[in-house]
């Protein structure tokens, strides 16, 4: 039975996509995270080539795309309600270079997920989906970084995504993804420029960027491990500062003229990247492209 304190519904389909002009780009996954089975019910029904057989217990297939089919997909989940995400990218043939292919091949909508830390925050796939996530971020779009572990089973703590919502059901959980107020990893990061969070934008004059972080999981806290947490701009370090595991620490700073801002936590012991948390944007420089990134 639906409990929505416990269960967050939705699938993980796989596709093969073509590029708008007929020509094969490669096969992804995807997932459509809703607060409700019958949102994906009904998302299934508007779209025939699932061949739907309807109901609770109705079975679907996993049906083939177009790049501009897929972006009305993305369009109906978030229409719904829920939440559209690309697990594993950097593993998938998906794009012009094949294997992760061109970054802007996955620049088909903003404000959807691109996971970055995937099974475990150490693996060399997590360290090419960060490029990925940035090099989009850099060309001026906006997509949310989360993490999975990618296990199909029951849940464990080798990759999370973190988030404080303000009551434990899948529809306040859903919000906070769908806004991008979210970390990718087991360190609680709260960020905000006046009333905008983590995956907001804003004007960025005269405002303070507030940034408080807490809450290390245990799966990545040792009070005998040295911290670090970093602010960036985008592609440039504009703030370091070590900080404890078992207390919070809070920050605040006059907000420049800069594309984003972000926070990152390391385990600077194991020089590991344990948190990634979203930006808050400039509304400014949104759709603009880094000119050292092409």
């Amino acid at each position: 039975e639906w409990d929505p304190t416990i269960f967050i519904g939705g699938t993980e389909p796989g596709a093969e996509v073509r590029f708008n002009n007929g020509e094969k780009a490669g096969t992804i996954h995807y997932n459509m995270i809703f607060s409700d089975p019958k949102q994906l019910e009904t998302l299934l029904e508007e779209f025939p080539e699932y061949e739907f057989t309807g109901g609770p217990e109705g079975h679907f297939i996993y049906p083939a795309f177009t790049q501009k089919r897929l972006g009305e997909l993305i369009d109906a989940v978030k229409r719904l309600g829920g939440f559209f995400v690309f697990p594993h990218p950097r593993s998938m043939s998906y794009g012009t270079n094949k294997y992760g292919g061109n970054f802007e091949d996955w620049a088909l909508r903003d404000e959807i997920g691109i996971e970055v830390p995937y099974v475990d925050i150490e693996s060399g796939q997590t360290v090419r989906n960060y490029e990925l996530w940035t090099s989009l971020l850099n060309a001026g779009h906006r997509m949310w970084v989360t993490a999975g572990g990618d296990l199909h089973s029951c849940a464990h703590w080798y990759a999370l995504t973190s988030i404080y919502a303000e009551e434990k059901t899948s529809a306040c959980i859903i919000k906070h993804l769908r806004d991008g107020d979210l970390t990718a990893g087991a360190v609680g990061i709260q960020m905000c420029m006046g009333e905008t969070r983590m995956g907001g934008k804003c004007d960025f004059e005269g405002k303070r960027l507030v940034v408080a972080v807490g809450k290390f999981h245990k799966s990545v806290r040792n009070p005998e491990h040295k911290y670090r947490m970093d602010i960036r701009d985008g592609k440039d370090l504009v703030y370091s500062e070590e900080i404890s595991c078992v207390s919070p620490t809070y920050f605040a700073m006059e907000a420049k003229d800069v594309r984003l801002y972000r926070v990152e936590i390391f385990d600077t012991t194991r020089n590991l990247c344990v948190a990634y948390g979203n930006p808050i944007w400039n509304e400014k420089y949104l759709g603009v492209k880094d000119e050292i990134n092409g």
